[in-house]
């Protein structure tokens, strides 16, 4: 199931609702990554690869806007060295984590038109990649997935994509001639003001920084309707 169907893409109207409520988001300097943590051993709550935080406010009038992740791809440019594993936890938050660090990363429309008037939405989202410091979990945080990527290191040119919500076929990526792996995880839409944090971390003390190119494309539900 695609997010055509998953997100209310085919409503019947020729035009669909998320028509341009669908946003990418990437590094900014293609082939060159962003470093995450330095020797990550074991998941910690306070560090993550990115943070993704909703900054619609429950005061803002006709903005009920929610965050719904469609895909998440990862190319290793530099590997986890000497790691045994690399592995993901996905969490979410109803406050902002974000203390420091990382990239800021603006995420853009995948849609244009030509009417009159016509100008692209604002994005909801806040998001950051890289090696992030977060404040502690609330007492409402909760863990929503945390699947292994590889029982090995995650070479440079390894990729993995993430999709929420669609069946794609979990498993491992253990072939040495597999570069990329695809992964199913639950849908996790972000309410307003929440946050959802992806963490990669290795169960042994890898001795270089993994760094990743990324892409992650996203709908956002709750603008106010554009006229067609």
């Amino acid at each position: 199931m695609g997010y055509n169907v998953q997100y209310g893409m085919a409503d019947g109207t020729g035009t669909g609702p998320l028509n341009e409520s669908i946003f990418s988001a990437t590094n900014a300097t293609v082939g060159t990554g962003i470093a995450s943590k330095a020797a990550s051993t074991g998941y910690l709550a306070t560090n993550a690869l990115m943070s993704i935080h909703n900054t619609a406010t429950l005061v803002q009038t006709n903005n009920n806007v929610w965050l719904h992740p469609i895909m998440l791809r990862l190319w290793a440019t530099q590997a986890n060295t000497s790691a045994e594993d690399s592995r993901l936890v996905f969490a979410m938050d109803n406050i902002i984590r974000r203390t420091s660090g990382g990239t800021q990363i603006t995420p853009v429309s995948t849609s244009i038109d030509t009417r009159d008037g016509y100008t692209q939405r604002t994005p909801e989202a806040d998001i950051y990649f890289g090696d992030i410091t977060t404040a502690a979990a609330s007492s409402d945080e909760v863990l929503l997935a945390h699947p292994f990527i590889k029982t090995a290191i995650f070479a440079a040119s390894e990729g993995v994509e993430i999709w929420f919500g669609a069946d794609v076929g979990a498993g491992g990526m253990d072939a040495a001639d597999q570069n990329i792996n695809r992964i199913s995880v639950p849908p996790m839409p972000i309410g307003r003001v929440c946050t959802l944090l992806i963490h990669f971390f290795s169960t042994s003390t890898p001795s270089d920084d993994p760094a990743f190119e990324f892409e992650f494309v996203y709908a956002e539900r709750g603008h106010t309707t554009f006229g067609s």
